[in-house]
């Protein structure tokens, strides 16, 4: 059966989804390293290759060695609650037959940038037919970079409908968290609105010049 999510309410919700993806963790955190190291490698070994790309050709080439990592990663546990499947050369791993994941690239304010066209549309909206997927969520697993680009800052999954964020976390949060121990609550996972950009604060530094003053009768 087709999946179409016609309300938001039909979404999984935040303890759902850390519930199926915390076995996965591990492999999520290694599989956009791996693919963002690639890259890295690529910039030192080959800087004249590297010089002419752009920020969406670096962003092209990481995701698909993601791909290709996370692939590797989760072949062991095809069949077992993992399935792989592409729509149209469009990769997503479903877990559980609840949730589907993507792997994008994240803005500052932890959403995927996409050119929308009517199939991502349907994804953005949860509106979308995969054969074989009775009903999930779909997430995006992704990685935000420092302010210079040069690494990344952190990993998070987010859960969207449209612009709105439903629910969204660190990942590398998750896995600090003792356990047993719930650091924040279930609840309390917003996401910043789309239009707040996040800053980086710079100290300020004040040098103050002495001033000579002259005396009276000098």
């Amino acid at each position: 059966m087709d999946n179409l999510h016609t309300t938001r309410s039909k979404l999984l919700s935040y303890d759902d989804g850390v519930a199926v993806l915390s076995p996965h963790f591990e492999n999520i955190v290694a599989g956009i390293s791996e693919g963002w190291e690639r890259w890295t490698k690529f910039e030192k070994e080959s800087p004249r290759m590297r010089a002419p790309l752009s920020t969406r050709t670096r962003a092209g080439f990481v995701h698909d060695h993601i791909i290709d990592s996370v692939k590797g990663l989760f072949e062991p546990h095809l069949g077992r609650g993992v399935r792989i499947l592409e729509e149209n050369g469009f990769p997503v791993f479903e877990f559980d037959g609840k949730i589907l994941l993507r792997f994008k690239k994240l803005d500052y304010n932890a959403r995927p940038r996409n050119i929308i066209t009517d199939q991502q549309y349907e994804w953005k909206y949860q509106q979308f037919e995969l054969t074989g997927v009775d009903c999930a969520t779909v997430v995006t697993a992704g990685y935000q970079l420092n302010i210079l680009g040069t690494e990344i800052k952190d990993i998070r999954i987010v859960c969207l409908y449209g612009e709105e964020a439903i629910w969204g976390f660190s990942v590398y949060d998750e896995i600090k968290k003792p356990e047993g121990i719930t650091l924040f609550p279930a609840s309390a996972k917003p996401l910043p609105s789309a239009a707040t950009v996040p800053h980086e604060e710079v100290p300020l530094t004040v040098r103050v010049r002495p001033i000579n003053v002259a005396k009276e009768g000098s």
